[in-house]
């Protein structure tokens, strides 16, 4: 039975709830959001979900793939060197305002979400200038600008690292939950993952990963580190290039002898279906520090060797990886100084101290976050019938 309350006026037990979510731009932004979503809704099937994205972004196509209903708004990032695109931004903000008012007095929530992208901006502040609770979330070991923005406005700023808490002073409560990744990455075990990849149970499987675009840099390094890596015959590479590499990287592969000279130990993947199995199948993982796979790789409990993007606002992918390495889970190679030396420097490392790599596998399990999605749920639900 659907109720009938005012915005001021918090749903009651028996009644259906509803939520906004927000979010957009990436995926890191999109499926924290989507897990939420879909644990409230194994919580409670009645509990009515509406989506607040972007008019361009990537969850207009992925978020109603989930099926879940999404309105759109127009908005862009704010502009930090070119004023005339800054004014339009602004202009876009202010209209966003706007169309996520109304979009929330139509919808009337019980509590409003935002895990990230420009687009949470307008809408969080937009639900909070109605009297609705609000909950947003932040993957990144430094608050993006929108982050620190809403947090002053904000019920609760959730946050994926100890690190970032001191990053929001403003904020009116927070609280430390990770961040809500796939179960697949918990329950997926090492040989299990062996045998559905096709790998040898007593091989040294390295897994070299840009994230879901790949990473040029990486990729080069890797292929450039891969004949002297696979001298050690117990060693197996498994390369995901990314789409938009695959074709570079195996043409560099090619010139150095792949793929004959390696026929199943220098596995070049364009896309990884199953990234759990993959890294669940990993003795060392080379990779970006997007928060999402960092998380996943904690989730697992693989040491790694991690190369935060330059390409990135704040920087973040840097406090991303040192936060990691500070927890003994990571070692950091920064992307100016990726080279084959330093790659090989640091895999021959880690390889040659068992001792070592074991710390660290049980450094990366204990920075993981099982139950963030839970207690992210639990918060909402608290704000909801508060």
């Amino acid at each position: 039975m659907s109720c009938s309350i005012s915005p001021n006026t918090r749903v009651n037990d028996g009644d259906e709830m509803k939520v906004l979510l927000t979010c957009g731009g990436t995926g890191g932004h999109i499926y924290p959001a989507v897990a939420i979503a879909k644990a409230l809704q194994a919580q409670d099937p009645t509990v009515q979900i509406l989506f607040v994205g972007a008019e361009y972004g990537m969850e207009k196509e992925l978020i109603p793939r989930e099926g879940f209903r999404l309105e759109t708004i127009t908005v862009t990032g704010l502009s930090r060197e070119n004023p005339l695109a800054a004014a339009r931004s602004l202009w876009q903000a202010g209209s966003g305002l706007f169309r996520a008012s109304r979009i929330i007095g139509k919808f009337r929530p019980d509590v409003a979400i935002g895990t990230g992208g420009y687009v949470s901006g307008p809408a969080i502040l937009a639900a909070s200038l109605r009297g609705i609770p609000t909950l947003i979330h932040e993957q990144n070991a430094f608050p993006g600008l929108t982050t620190r923005m809403l947090s002053r406005f904000a019920s609760i700023a959730a946050v994926s690292h100890d690190a970032a808490v001191a990053r929001l002073p403003k904020a009116k409560r927070t609280v430390v939950t990770g961040l809500p990744i796939r179960p697949a990455f918990y329950q997926t075990l090492r040989m299990s993952a062996r045998t559905k990849l096709g790998l040898p149970a007593d091989a040294t499987v390295i897994l070299s990963v840009g994230g879901s675009g790949g990473a040029e840099n990486i990729n080069q390094t890797v292929c450039q580190a891969a004949p002297h890596l696979l001298a050690n015959k117990e060693i197996v590479l498994l390369q995901v290039s990314g789409d938009r590499y695959y074709d570079s990287v195996a043409s560099i592969a090619e010139s150095l002898g792949w793929p004959d000279a390696w026929p199943e130990r220098w596995q070049i993947i364009r896309f990884m279906q199953d990234m759990p199995a993959a890294l669940a199948a990993a003795d060392l993982v080379i990779s970006r520090a997007g928060a999402s796979t960092l998380e996943e790789i904690a989730a697992v409990g693989i040491p790694a060797i991690v190369v935060p993007s330059p390409n990135v606002t704040d920087n973040h992918q840097e406090y991303n990886a040192q936060a990691m390495a500070q927890q003994g889970a990571a070692l950091v190679i920064l992307d100016n100084q990726l080279t084959e030396a330093s790659l090989l420097s640091s895999v021959n490392r880690l390889l040659q101290n068992p001792a070592e790599l074991k710390a660290m596998a049980i450094a990366s399990k204990q920075a993981s976050h099982p139950r963030a999605t839970e207690e992210l749920v639990a918060l909402v639900r608290s704000l909801a019938l508060s």
